[in-house]
């Protein structure tokens, strides 16, 4: 009797939980990893879904590792140049700076290990069926899920020269209400089209919408969807429609190059539902007066260049070769000069979105950019100054854009500040 009713409580007992889905419900104490390969040849990670499979895991590019491990491989050669040493110039010393050395590689091991490889390996990207889930720390560990059903867009963009040779750069996903950039990404173009993949199979997945019931009267119908729709402001316009789309994979940003014929991009980047509406340029007033002084010099050192040997000058006559020298050297300058002006002024532009105010300042083509930037929303006052009565004249002036807790962004000298 007793061993039917211990049979009955065997069957009726609650099923064991698989190992897998076991270690899905949290990471193990006295433990860093968040990710490990399964019974079932699958990556599974604390805190996943039933029906949620990892499709890719992402770590940084091998790069950034071998550059923290700069100090260890250093110490490598420095050791294989004192065994060489030791082989072809035989003394005692060598012995002592092998242990030195060796003494160095094992702690810019232990360094490397636990300053920069446990990091770079902990700091994942964790691409699933449904969401992408961002996890990095060691002792304070933190995670970031970004579902992909809120997802709107997704660029891709190869920052640096280094990015552009080595094949990694930075993904940019917009979301519903924010963005979400993942950074120093091996082959971001394959990561954007993953993505991209994911994020269909997401959307066709879901079931259509399927329209209200209606009363069946056609006048009450036609007030019901009269109300149900909401009246949208006007848009604003898009200074960009004018402009080529260069890359339509890459991130959202500002269609106008700078640079002249080189075609910079601008470094600015957009968020979700952010567009171009107006380009402000600093007004010729500013440029006439910039380069006033180099046309001016020009238009006299150029005829005196070759005025001045025609006269047959004992001084210049003697020195002629120098003569051609320093006044090419000198009027290469100027026309140079002039060049540069006109580039910074062409480059130098106030872009205003539909959500921010950027102030670029490009210096030198290429060599340098800065930019500033600021929300509408943390505007508070607007102030517009005429220095001069000419400025007036001409309709010229300073506009000061007041934000709150932080510096006075100035627009100097635009056409029609007020």
């Amino acid at each position: 009797m007793s061993s039917k009713a211990n049979g009955q409580r065997k069957n009726t007992s609650t099923p064991e939980t698989p190992y897998d889905e076991l270690w899905r419900s949290g990471r193990s104490r006295f433990g860093v990893q968040h990710l490990r390969l399964g019974r079932d040849k699958k990556w599974h990670f604390a805190g996943q879904q039933q029906d949620e499979t990892v499709v890719k895991i992402v770590r940084e590019h091998w790069w950034f590792l071998v550059t923290s491990a700069l100090p260890l491989i250093g110490a490598l050669v420095l050791l294989l140049l004192i065994v060489w040493g030791s082989g072809k110039l035989p003394n005692p010393i060598w012995s002592f700076l092998e242990i030195i050395v060796v003494v160095a590689i094992f702690g810019a091991l232990v360094w490397f290990i636990w300053k920069d490889f446990v990091k770079w390996y902990l700091n994942t990207y964790i691409v699933t069926s449904k969401r992408i889930v961002h996890s990095h720390g060691v002792l304070q560990p933190e995670r970031q899920s970004t579902p992909l059903d809120n997802v709107k867009q997704v660029g891709m963009d190869l920052d640096t020269a280094w990015g552009f040779l080595l094949r990694y750069g930075t993904v940019h996903i917009y979301l519903v209400g924010g963005d979400f950039i993942m950074e120093n990404i091996p082959d971001p173009r394959a990561m954007k089209d993953l993505i991209d993949g994911i994020i269909e199979k997401i959307r066709a997945s879901k079931p259509k919408e399927q329209k209200p019931p209606m009363p069946g009267i056609p006048q009450v119908e036609e007030v019901i969807v009269g109300l149900a729709k909401a009246k949208e402001p006007p848009p604003l316009e898009n200074a960009d429609e004018k402009y080529i789309l260069r890359r339509p994979e890459g991130r959202l940003g500002p269609r106008r190059t700078f640079g002249g014929i080189l075609h910079i991009p601008c470094e600015v980047r957009y968020l979700s539902g952010e567009y171009t509406v107006k380009y402000i340029q600093r007004s010729r007033y500013v440029f006439y007066r910039q380069i006033l002084v180099p046309i001016l010099a020009l238009c006299i050192l150029l005829p005196l260049s070759f005025y001045i040997p025609s006269t047959s000058t004992p001084f210049v006559s003697s020195h002629l070769t120098q003569w051609w020298i320093i006044m090419g050297t000198i009027i290469t300058l100027l026309v140079l000069s002039i060049g540069i002006i006109y580039t910074n002024y062409a480059d130098d532009v106030y872009i205003l979105s539909n959500k921010r105010i950027f102030d670029i300042q490009r210096r030198f083509i290429f060599f340098f950019e800065n930019h500033r930037e600021l929300e509408y929303k943390n505007i508070k006052d607007i102030k517009v100054r005429v220095p001069n009565v000419l400025q007036r004249l001409l309709d010229i002036g300073d506009v000061y854009v007041d934000i709150s807790g932080a510096p006075t962004l100035i627009l100097p000298t635009v056409d029609h500040p007020f």
